[in-house]
């Protein structure tokens, strides 16, 4: 099995049940994992590690998983992490709240391995596609505002901002070239319009 490098949190605070999810997830290639025991533990690693997914017993002491789910979004962590929750069947009223809380998925316990490794891929790879998305974001969002500052910097701010309502889906990049007259080269530079991607979206 290829070793996997993703951080994954682990909340469980059974004994039995956090050596069993270790086993499957080692073998499964997951290496980076860390474990928090309780409910309040599981609060301040979310606080001040970076994870790639969080598997959540809902069942724990001192604080409870769903309310562990609900102060990390309401305080602003673990926005884009995934959550998968973990719960026994008969406690289905905890489950669906988690759901509404913004929990990927869910879990029942006793664990099927196959069913684990498959659930926790598929929350990994819904990571993997919402990151490369934002990270194209901003890089359209990077090149207007580097189109803008371009069009200030070569054009008079009224005619920049003429062009920019014109043509909104324009990326402006600086061209310089030369031409020949009568055996004298005279060089010159401005500016033109690249369409950018989606920006018309």
């Amino acid at each position: 099995m290829m070793p996997r490098h993703e951080h994954l949190l682990v909340v469980e605070d059974d004994d039995f049940s956090q050596e069993l999810i270790a086993l499957y997830l080692r073998k499964a290639g997951f290496t980076e994992l860390t474990v928090a025991t309780d409910g309040r533990q599981a609060l301040e690693l979310a606080k001040s590690r970076s994870f790639d997914l969080v598997l959540l017993d809902l069942n724990l002491p001192r604080i409870s998983g769903t309310e562990v789910l609900r102060r990390l979004r309401k305080e602003g962590f673990l926005t884009d992490t995934p959550v998968i929750v973990t719960s026994a069947i008969s406690n289905m009223e905890e489950t669906i709240l988690s759901l509404d809380l913004g929990a990927e998925d869910y879990l029942p316990k006793p664990f099927n391995p196959l069913l684990l490794r498959t659930r926790i891929a598929a929350g990994l790879e819904k990571k993997r596609l919402r990151d490369q998305e934002q990270a194209f974001i901003h890089q359209i969002n990077a090149e207007r505002e580097k189109s803008e500052r371009l069009l200030l910097n070569v054009l008079p701010a009224a005619i920049a901002e003429r062009l920019k309502q014109r043509y909104p889906g324009l990326r402006f990049k600086m061209y310089i070239g030369a031409v020949g007259m009568g055996g004298v080269r005279i060089a010159g530079a401005g500016v033109r319009g690249e369409e950018v991607p989606g920006a018309g979206d």
